[in-house]
């Protein structure tokens, strides 16, 4: 290793040659565009099986945004409709029960949705996790020496 120095035969310590030096630089160049690599590919499966698995959270977010954008006309329909008709309650308050239950189930679909989107993202810290654990390998290679 580079840090390292020679002993000679009669017991003096040399440093090590240059050319171990420029070696064991070349061996951490090497090291560090694999581990970049490796990265870099780990990014890539990550994202792929990730993006496959919001298909569905998508398209539960998107429903339920479209139950609750639609129950809001509804909503403001039936307050209307029971503030001019005081004696009518019933055409309101169907109005408003029919508001209630897709404003419920468009929240239902949005917290499905919203659960599987934060699960999913987890995959990633997959991801983070491995370039904490290499860049602290290559701190601890570079700072201790490489104990190969």
């Amino acid at each position: 290793m580079a840090h390292q120095t020679t002993i000679t035969e009669d017991r003096s310590a040399e440093p090590a040659p240059l050319t171990d030096v420029a070696r064991n630089m070349s061996d951490v160049v090497q090291t560090l565009r694999r581990l970049a690599n490796l990265q870099a590919r780990l990014l890539m499966l990550d994202l792929k099986i990730s993006g496959r698995r919001m298909i569905l959270p998508v398209v539960l977010s998107l429903a339920g945004a479209g139950f609750i954008l639609g129950g809001f006309p509804v909503l403001l329909a039936s307050l209307a409709w029971l503030l001019s008709q005081t004696g009518g309650l019933p055409h309101a308050l169907a109005l408003l029960i029919a508001t209630v239950v897709g404003m419920l189930l468009g929240g239902a679909l949005l917290g499905a949705g919203a659960l599987l989107f934060r699960e999913n993202l987890r995959g990633l810290r997959r991801l983070q996790q491995e370039l904490v654990e290499n860049l602290r390998d290559i701190k601890d290679a570079m700072s201790h020496g490489d104990k190969h």
